[in-house]
């Protein structure tokens, strides 16, 4: 339905077939791919949404329709619909005005309007290259993001929260973007607006990162209790024996996006002076991060000896 609805709009568009193919850059997921007769336009590249040159005038036309699907396609009058939907938790009520007006304060449209949707991206994107949808990929959501900014679509809808968090944030895309489509600041904003928050959610979180992150001591208790908790085989029978359904849901949602903790229960700390093996090239520094330590000391040390082995003295500032 996604591909359909963006394959139906790129028909119209009168340039459809001016932007070139992209011979040579490899095959694309047989999810999108499609002929210039299905309305694909750029060969290999997949369906595109209409072009951003389109005037403000003439946008309720293109930029009216959805790329993925009818349950964008609500009108902005009625706020989305779809509140409480997501499975994180209940939503605030708020209306599709309400995310406009947030997301215009801190999201400046030159940014929106500065992707062309060529599509050099789609081939750095991981999560297009595994779905094959083109609103799992940058210029999809880019194009998304615009519809609430706006005010086609509502920010509230299940279906944009979806796309918008299935984005790494890896900015693969916007290094391989030719017009410096700074699509980090994007989807950062996006975000923000894109899950309401109740204010004693919003409490919780600022003691968390008003506290915890900014303090290490704190900040090597909880990495340690979250070794503990998996390392011990509470996390397993837990999620076995169905006792984590009396969490609230968003509590629930964090604990199964815990990522599995490398070593063993001892955190992995970097020497703050590691030798090169062999004849020294280079001398760099090494910070270790506040998360990596705790959930990822393997990746860390995998890092200090790979650059040793290429003749770098590593320094890490003291802890």
């Amino acid at each position: 339905m996604q591909d359909a609805t963006l394959a139906a709009s790129n028909a119209d568009r009168p340039d459809a077939g001016d932007h070139g193919g992209s011979q040579g850059r490899g095959p694309h997921p047989p999810a999108v791919a499609q002929s210039a007769a299905d309305g694909g336009g750029s060969q290999g590249r997949g369906p595109q949404p209409p072009a951003v040159a389109r005037s403000e005038a003439d946008a309720s036309g293109a930029w009216g329709a959805s790329p993925v699907g009818p349950a964008l396609a609500r009108s902005a009058a009625d706020g989305g619909g779809s509140k409480g939907a997501h499975p994180s938790g209940p939503a605030v009520a708020r209306s599709a005005a309400d995310a406009r007006t947030q997301l215009q304060t801190i999201l400046d449209k030159k940014l929106l309007k500065e992707c062309v949707h060529c599509g050099l991206c789609l081939d750095y994107c991981p999560t297009y290259r595994v779905l094959g949808h083109e609103a799992d990929s940058p210029r999809g959501r880019i194009y998304q993001i615009r519809q609430v900014y706006e005010g086609k679509i509502s920010a509230d809808d299940p279906d944009f929260r979806e796309h918008i968090y299935c984005c790494l944030d890896c900015r693969a895309c916007q290094t391989a973007c030719p017009s410096g489509v700074q699509y980090g600041a994007i989807i950062e904003a996006a975000r923000a607006i894109a899950e309401p928050i109740s204010p004693s959610e919003k409490t919780v979180g600022r003691a968390i990162l008003g506290t915890v992150f900014t303090r290490k001591p704190l900040l090597d208790a909880a990495g340690l209790g979250l070794r503990l908790y998996q390392r011990t085989g509470l996390q397993g029978f837990l999620r076995k024996s169905g006792a984590l359904r009396v969490l609230p849901p968003r509590l629930r949602e964090m604990e199964a996006m815990l990522a599995p903790a490398q070593g063993g229960i001892r955190r992995w700390a970097a020497p703050q002076v590691s030798p090169a093996r062999g004849p020294v090239r280079y001398r760099v520094g090494f910070i270790e991060g506040c998360i990596m330590p705790q959930l990822f000391g393997d990746t860390n040390a995998a890092t200090v000896r790979v650059l040793a082995a290429n003749g770098c003295v590593v320094f890490s500032p003291p802890k």
